[in-house]
């Protein structure tokens, strides 16, 4: 549970300030440059790309996990893994614009009753620790520095 005098609360305040600030990564950037972006604005949201599915079915994502998709973007995976039998899943992002782009996914799926869409630094989950079986990060790493 996030609030003053949580653990997550002083995580946050040991972070520095990300080298990229969150603003770079804005809603052209998500709708244009990022991989499945095509099948996204093709149907306002109303489909992804198969990508996603492929990829949990190479990680063998099983019926019943509970998942977490760091740097979720528009939140197609978190959308996937539900609509794949996940118990659960939480997608977050440290963008404000892939947050309500995630969170036009879920709604249109209407899956959002067992997704949730977070904003968050990938260096500070807010989640209690063993809460997730799965944990996923796509298209993620490269935008990462030291």
């Amino acid at each position: 549970m996030r609030g003053p005098g949580t653990r997550e609360d002083a995580d946050e305040r040991l972070l520095e300030r990300p080298l990229v600030p969150p603003q770079e990564y804005d809603s052209d950037y998500f709708l244009v440059s990022c991989m499945g972006a095509d099948a996204w604005r093709e149907s306002d949201g109303a489909n992804v790309a198969g990508l996603y599915a492929g990829m949990l079915e190479r990680i063998g994502m099983r019926r019943g996990s509970r998942v977490l998709d760091v740097g979720t973007g528009r939140g197609e995976l978190p959308r996937v893994a539900v609509e794949w039998g996940a118990q659960r899943a939480m997608g977050i992002d440290y963008s404000a614009d892939a947050v309500r782009l995630a969170q036009e996914t879920i709604r249109r799926s209407g899956c959002d009753d067992r997704v949730q869409i977070v904003q968050a630094d990938a260096r500070s989950v807010p989640a209690p620790d063993r809460s997730f079986d799965l944990v996923t990060m796509l298209d993620v790493v490269e935008h990462l520095s030291p």
